[in-house]
């Protein structure tokens, strides 16, 4: 049954993150980062328990290196998002600075933003089947 339960979980974050990659492929938006780093996340937790007795199992270590590379790439352009958008909440703090600030801030994000375009774009072949199947043998073999 908990094997069952592993694989069900498997299958609904597996589409969420094929349905995040694809919309943060498009718009790059605050939301549809975040939500694509927590699908990462959760299968990122799945292959942490799968591998909890078993840390030398190198076939999910190396499948999930493409996630991992995914998931900074989100990361830095995340971090920015979130930081104009604590910057803005509290611009009357700064003054009369805010204006640099916030322009500056704008500037990386757009930057951040053009740089995970071009990384989607590079790593729009990323074999997410394959790491499926990878985990679902790994979750068979428990």
């Amino acid at each position: 049954m908990e094997i069952q339960n592993l694989q069900l979980f498997l299958d609904e974050n597996f589409k969420s993150l094929k349905q995040n990659f694809r919309i943060a492929k498009k718009k790059a938006s605050p939301d549809s980062i975040h939500d694509l780093r927590v699908s990462i996340k959760r299968l990122n937790a799945l292959v942490q328990l799968i591998n909890y007795n078993n840390n030398s199992n190198y076939l999910l270590r190396q499948n999930f290196g493409q996630l991992k590379r995914l998931i900074k790439a989100a990361g830095i352009l995340r971090d920015l998002q979130v930081l104009e958008e604590l910057f803005q909440k509290y611009s009357v703090t700064f003054g009369s600075i805010s204006k640099v600030i916030s322009a500056q801030l704008h500037l990386k994000n757009e930057n951040a933003r053009s740089d995970f375009h071009i990384f989607a774009k590079k790593y729009n072949h990323l074999n997410l089947s394959r790491i499926l199947i990878n985990i679902t043998k790994n979750i068979q073999n428990m």
